[in-house]
Parts: C-alpha cells; sequence; structure tokens
C-alpha cells in the first residue's frame, strides 16, 4: 500500500521500519532503531569521519515514549498488508490501549473502512485510500 513489490520480495530495510523491528544504520545520515529508541548519524561527510577519529558518534538520540510507539505501529500497520495485530497491542502496550483501539476503531469497522481477520485489523479496499485520517483518530493521545 506504501510500496509495491511482488511476494516474497519485500523490502527487508523498509519491512523492518514498518513492523517496529529493531535495526542499525551506519555511515553519514543513518538512522537505527532499538524498540524505544530512534538515532540519526550527522549528514555531513567530514563532521562524521571527525567525530569517529575522536571516538564520538555523532548522533542524535530521540526516546519514544509508550504511546509514541503505539502510534507508530498503529500508522505504519495500517499502511501493509499485514495490518494492526490486537494480540500485539495488548502484549507491548497493555489491555487499555487495546480497549482504546477497539473504541476508536468501532466507527470505522462499522463505515466498512476497516476490519478484523484473525485478530488482525486491516483497512478495507474503500478504507485503503484514507489510511492516514482513520491512523490519527486511532492515535493514543496524552492529553492531561
Amino acid at each position: 500500500m506504501s510500496n509495491f513489490s511482488k511476494e516474497n520480495f519485500f523490502s527487508k530495510n523498509n519491512s523492518a521500519y514498518w513492523l517496529g523491528k529493531k535495526y542499525i544504520g551506519i555511515g553519514p545520515s543513518a538512522h537505527s532503531y532499538d524498540g524505544v529508541s530512534r538515532s540519526w548519524n550527522v549528514s555531513n561527510n567530514a563532521v562524521y569521519l571527525k567525530s569517529l577519529a575522536e571516538n564520538k558518534l555523532p548522533n542524535e538520540i530521540e526516546i519514544l515514549s509508550k504511546s509514541d510507539r503505539y502510534n507508530e505501529y498503529i500508522m505504519t500497520g495500517l499502511r501493509t498488508i499485514w495490518g494492526v495485530s490486537l494480540d500485539r497491542i495488548e502484549e507491548e502496550f497493555g489491555n487499555s490501549y487495546l480497549e482504546y483501539l477497539q473504541k476508536q476503531s468501532q466507527k470505522f469497522l462499522d463505515d466498512d473502512l476497516l476490519f478484523i481477520e484473525k485478530n488482525i485489523l486491516k483497512p478495507t479496499h474503500k478504507g485503503k485510500f484514507l489510511t492516514d485520517g482513520i491512523a490519527s483518530d486511532l492515535f493514543y493521545l496524552n492529553l492531561k
């Protein structure tokens, strides 16, 4: 849905990102993800090499909150053929996130924009064209 490939010829790089898997990036501008934080190396080649020569890793790090990780999984999962696993939501984020997702997704299920198959939430053919808007309505917001 975000990209096209033949069956069993999916991009390992993109699939790792969309499925929330850990990955490491090496070199200028490369990105890494360890399941909790994301980091990216400086893009300037000269600065990158100089920093390495000084035994420094020239990168920035962003720590993702639980709701950040949930929201990213919702956003990327709805854009893939694999959808959003309700089992994974419960295992990784807890029952409160699962209940929230079920409540928020009900209107899209009723409007035939989402469906659940084998405990996987996926967009219907009609819903595929609206996944960004649907995802934003399913995001968990920390309203205080």
